[in-house]
């Protein structure tokens, strides 16, 4: 019975001693049970994720944690399985709220790591596992996931350091085996990656992964036998590998094209797995194969929203490019490097695409960016020495060619760019020195004989040049090229009869090679057989009846031999290739002929055919100016300037000054200054204007203002030099011409120029002497060809060498009426007096108000009454 007491007027209950514990045993009892009770639960949670069933485990830990926040056991096996589930995001949320204690749990680290590589928080997640590390510097999974991590962020170097760790510690991981393999892939580190793909397979013979990496090695190395044989291994071990089966699938598209095998797989894969992207890639695939790119894009775009892939947005790319779609092309493209950057055929299609678009800079960013991942791709670096080499920047494009080692297949390529360029900033005995050790590479490269040729040509060693030609193992075209140029070697030594049976041999050999014939037309028509020359040209049209260049050049042979109607039909014939220079010469023919009308209009459909051809414009405006509508000619020249500005001024100039307009003239000269301030281009113009209309100080002044802003410009130079041997200043001439042609890379020019001022101040002498030089540099130079065919033939002993110059002028330039004209002066002192008359009424014709042509005519014609 309970007993009371009374306490200052207040009533307190005592418990007894008995009571008390009787109730510190119902405790007891309580806590024993509830310890029971979590035992268990832990227990049957761990049996749970042990069959699978990760899910019912995340209630029980989840339960237990709402009767216990503090369960620190229970919240760690919480995390662990929400990471086992796929959920990075809970792990780590749990996983954080143990880490943050003062004494966290061991492990907590390494998973929030983990769990922090799942969710791409890369630095954190590195934080975590060195965290991890610094406790326990031998955990090959922590380890492991530094190279997850790193391989993350594209830090291969680093992801590949880590996973060696890993398996130096613990050499069983085969996981980690795999990712390094990968990792040394996507390296470009390809021995590497096959050595580690061996050792793994060695040990795990039958390793799924193991076995796709090392046909994935396989194929980078172009073993697509043996890739296929590994494939084949995978699909009988392993029936349900999709992607073994579309790779096999895939190779056999690549080397067989699209078999029914490859089709019947496509269709397979596409209809059994309709919500995995492998059966529309491969009918894609089969679509571009056929040529139906349209199809294709539809196809990639299906697999593309099944499963995102860097592989398939590059095949979308090359649907895009096949359909013309460039822009978009480069948008995918763009996906592929941003998830690969050293993706080396994504990156060489963008710069290529680039290149097609015009964007020439973008190219080579991007064909830089491919060096830095694969600094031993050897054909862009050839390819950036041929993209500065367009630019004129020799020194840089020798740097890429130098960087290309002896014995790749690129090699002796490199060797003959750098020998072209050392013949053209004259240095040709590394020209000599280049071009030989490409031959000595690859004596059937004949490109690089015919460069040598032209080097022996320049230096007048025209045995040597011809004996280059004479190689073993040439295919039989080549051997049909090699005997056209020999055959212009020997026409060019007087060996005619064997010039001619090396050309006809060459036709025998290429019926359809052109040179041949282009060869034979010339011979004759120097000799003085147009019949002979244009049944060139007809033979030639047999092999080719759509050639453009085979009718408009029998057009102009047919032209200077009167027949006027069968000239005009070759011509017509011409534009049906839609070219822009066949409708330009029938419009010129046209004109030529009076018939400005028709000359209009063969411009017209040039203009719907190339609606921004400046030739054509610039045409179309002389017409209508000639036949006095200076409105639309003005309008026209309107357009030519909204395409090419500098076209436009160059033809307003020329109108002016043909008017005698000087003070016009003089000011669309200035306005290429202003269009390029810094360059010497436009002030060479003006002092050219102000040089015709007398104003020798003000050229002079231009010309050294042109030196000033510019002074590696060699044609200021060369023009300076000209004005002051005019001028009389012979000393300051020659320094300027002197520097010009030491710097020149093409001297021969410079020699040229000089020798036209020597011939302009009276200096016959020095002036032959310059002209030999050049054409001994180069033979291609019908000014000078010219110039010295007039000096010889004054000269009795030398009249049979200039009638050679003349007609060698008259071969690089036809239908000219001043080269005409010293053809016909020089056929009239050698004594052919009728040839000399038909050459020179043929220049007439062409230049009718020429008061010296009709001198010469009247010479002609009086002698050969």
């Amino acid at each position: 019975m309970q007993s009371v007491t009374r306490e200052k007027g207040k009533a307190k209950t005592r418990i007894s001693t008995g009571m008390m514990v009787v109730t510190m045993a119902l405790v007891l009892a309580l806590a024993s049970c509830r310890e029971q009770s979590r035992t268990d639960s832990m227990a049957e949670a761990a049996k749970l994720v042990a069959e699978g069933n990760a899910k019912g485990a995340v209630v029980i830990y989840k339960n237990l944690l709402e009767g216990n926040p503090e369960d620190r056991e229970a919240r760690f096996e919480l995390a662990k399985t929400y990471f086992e589930l796929g959920k990075p995001d809970q792990s780590a949320r749990e996983a954080e709220q143990l880490a943050v204690l003062a004494d966290p749990p061991a492990g907590i680290h390494l998973l929030l790591g983990k769990a922090l590589v799942a969710q791409a928080k890369t630095e954190e997640a590195l934080q975590e596992l060195s965290a991890h590390l610094a406790q326990d510097p031998d955990s090959a999974e922590a380890w492991e996931y530094v190279g997850h991590a790193h391989a993350r962020t594209k830090h291969l170097d680093e992801a590949a350091e880590a996973y060696e760790h890993s398996l130096a510690l613990d050499r069983k991981r085969t996981g980690v085996w795999i990712e390094l393999v990968a990792t040394r892939v996507l390296q470009n580190q390809i021995p590497e990656a096959q050595a580690q793909v061996e050792a793994l397979l060695a040990a795990n013979p039958d390793n799924q992964g193991g076995l796709h990496l090392l046909a994935q090695i396989q194929t980078m190395n172009n073993d697509m036998d043996a890739a296929l044989a590994t494939y084949r291994t995978l699909n009988a071990k392993y029936p349900t590998d999709i992607k073994s089966r579309y790779n096999e699938a895939f190779i056999l598209l690549v080397t067989q094209g699209a078999s029914e095998q490859v089709a019947q797989t496509a269709k397979n894969l596409a209809t059994d797995y309709p919500n995995l992207p492998e059966g529309y890639k491969l009918l894609g695939l089969m679509d571009l194969t056929r040529g139906t790119a349209a199809q294709a894009v539809t196809n990639f775009e299906r697999a593309l929203r099944l499963r995102p892939e860097s592989e398939t947005h590059f095949f979308l790319a090359q649907a895009y490019e096949r359909n013309g779609s460039l822009e978009m092309a480069i948008s995918e493209l763009r996906q592929v490097l941003d998830a690969s950057p050293r993706h080396l055929k994504a990156r060489q299609m963008l710069a290529n695409m680039n290149l097609k678009m015009g964007r020439t800079d973008e190219a080579i960013d991007e064909l830089q960016r491919v060096l830095t991942y694969h600094p031993d791709s050897y054909a862009d670096k050839l390819l950036l020495g041929d993209l500065y080499l367009s630019r004129k920047d020799f020194t840089k494009s020798l740097a890429f060619y130098e960087a290309i080692p002896d014995g790749v297949e690129q090699s002796a390529t490199a060797h003959l760019k750098k020998g072209l360029i050392f013949g053209d900033t004259g240095k040709p005995e590394k020209a000599e020195a280049e071009l030989r050790q490409t031959i000595g590479q690859s004596p059937e490269f004949l490109e690089a004989r015919i460069a040598l040729v032209a080097l022996y040509k320049q230096q007048r060693r025209l045995d040597e040049a011809a004996s280059v030609l004479d190689a073993p193992g040439l295919s039989q075209p080549d051997v049909a090229q090699a005997n056209t140029i020999r055959a212009a070697i020997f026409l060019q030594q007087g060996r005619t009869d064997e010039a001619v049976a090396l050309l006809e041999k060459a036709k025998k050999l290429s019926p359809k090679l052109a040179t041949p014939y282009y060869t034979l037309a010339k011979f004759y028509s120097q000799r003085m057989e147009p019949e002979k020359a244009m049944d060139q040209y007809r033979q030639l049209l047999v092999q080719q009846p759509q050639s453009p260049s085979a009718h408009t050049a029998l057009a102009a042979a047919l032209e200077a031999e009167g027949k006027f109607d069968e000239a005009q039909q070759h011509l017509e014939q011409a534009t049906a290739s839609k070219q822009a220079d066949a409708y330009l010469r029938l419009a010129g023919f046209l004109a030529r002929r009076n018939k400005i009308d028709l000359a209009e209009q063969a411009l017209g459909q040039c203009l719907k055919e190339n609606s921004r051809s400046v030739p054509a414009l610039v045409s179309l405006s002389r017409l209508q100016l000639a036949a006095g509508d200076e409105t639309k000619s003005l309008a026209t020249l309107r357009d030519v300037a909204a395409i090419d500005q500098k076209a436009a001024i160059t033809e307003r100039l020329r109108r002016e000054m043909a008017a005698n307009r000087w003070d016009q003239a003089e000011a669309e000269a200035a306005k290429f200054i202003e269009l390029a301030p810094g360059a010497a281009d436009g002030y060479i113009t003006l002092a050219s204007v102000k040089l015709q209309r007398q104003d020798v100080p003000g050229a002079e002044s231009l010309l050294r203002q042109a030196l000033e802003v510019e002074p590696a410009s060699i044609g200021a130079r060369l023009d300076l030099g000209a004005l002051l041997m005019r001028a009389g200043k012979v000393e300051e001439a020659c320094r300027h011409f002197d520097e010009a042609i030491a710097k020149s890379p093409k001297p021969a020019e410079a020699y040229a120029a000089r020798g036209m001022a020597w011939q302009a101040a009276g200096k016959t002498d020095a002036a032959v002497r310059d002209y030999e030089a050049a054409i001994g540099l180069q033979t291609n130079l019908p000014v000078v060809l010219n110039n010295l065919s007039m000096i010889y033939a004054e000269k009795p002993a030398l009249a049979g060498k200039g009638l050679e110059y003349a007609m060698a002028a008259n071969a690089l330039v036809e239908n000219n009426p001043f080269i005409l004209d010293t053809l016909g002066y020089a056929l009239l002192k050698n004594g052919r007096r009728n040839d000399a008359a038909a050459v020179l009424k043929r220049a007439a014709a062409l230049a009718p108000q020429s008061k010296d042509i009709a001198k010469h005519l009247e010479m002609a014609s009086s002698d050969s009454k």
